[in-house]
């Protein structure tokens, strides 16, 4: 999750350690979520990215606030605030035009990945790799379909990518074919990935795209791949 706000933090950016997991301090700040912290991933004076712990799942609302200095004479404690909370989601990664496109939405080829948008589409039959925000399942077979009875510890990263299977893309309508869908290679987990092939006969512009993923969907986010 995103936080904006004023006097955050310093800028700092985090990675996992050597036991691949995200730290829940950075920049001598933390985010607790009910009381729990919460890893992070990114620091600025106006911007925290955090990742929810997984000791929420089960209530409908979540308190958090921002400690800064924890534990020195210099403490200080950020208004707290109400977010809901909900098990079960699917949506995938974006960010506003002004920040340069579609960070979630990437166009790929042999010589790497750029932000699919308006000024960088995406042509029929290229591969597009979607980042995924998702909770609320573990695999396709049913082990562990409930995120928070898994035993991963918060701030875990996905070491060995797994293919669910359990994927369904459309594009413009159309059936987009899947050559992977599952875990991020050393994203958070709980981030997810799908590399798909857009469609061919598509009209050029932006092509609404609907994601199924196991028992949840993207139905509730607008959201398009920009096609040549």
């Amino acid at each position: 999750m995103s936080i904006q706000g004023t006097n955050l933090g310093p800028n700092a950016s985090a990675t996992y350690d050597q036991t691949g997991l995200h730290p829940t301090t950075l920049g001598r700040s933390n985010v607790t979520f009910n009381g729990t912290p919460g890893a992070l991933v990114f620091m600025s004076a106006g911007q925290i990215i955090a990742q929810a712990p997984f000791e929420i799942a089960g209530q409908n609302s979540v308190n958090v606030a921002l400690t800064r200095y924890a534990g020195t004479s210099v403490q200080q404690i950020s208004n707290t605030f109400t977010v809901a909370e909900a098990d079960n989601s699917l949506a995938v990664f974006t960010t506003s035009p002004a920040y340069g496109g579609q960070l979630g939405i990437q166009n790929c080829t042999a010589l790497g990945c750029t932000p699919n948008g308006l000024e960088n589409p995406a042509p029929p039959g290229s591969i597009v790799v979607l980042y995924v925000n998702s909770s609320g399942f573990r695999d396709q077979t049913g082990t562990c379909m409930e995120m928070y009875t898994c035993t991963v510890p918060d701030g875990s990263i996905a070491l060995l990518a797994q293919n669910y299977n359990s994927a369904s893309l459309t594009i413009g309508g159309q059936p987009a074919k899947i050559l992977y869908s599952g875990d991020a290679p050393f994203k958070l987990w709980g981030t997810l990935q799908v590399n798909a092939i857009v469609p061919n006969g598509l009209t050029s512009g932006p092509q609404p795209l609907a994601l199924t993923f196991g028992r949840l969907n993207t139905a509730g986010q607008d959201i398009s791949v920009v096609v040549q």
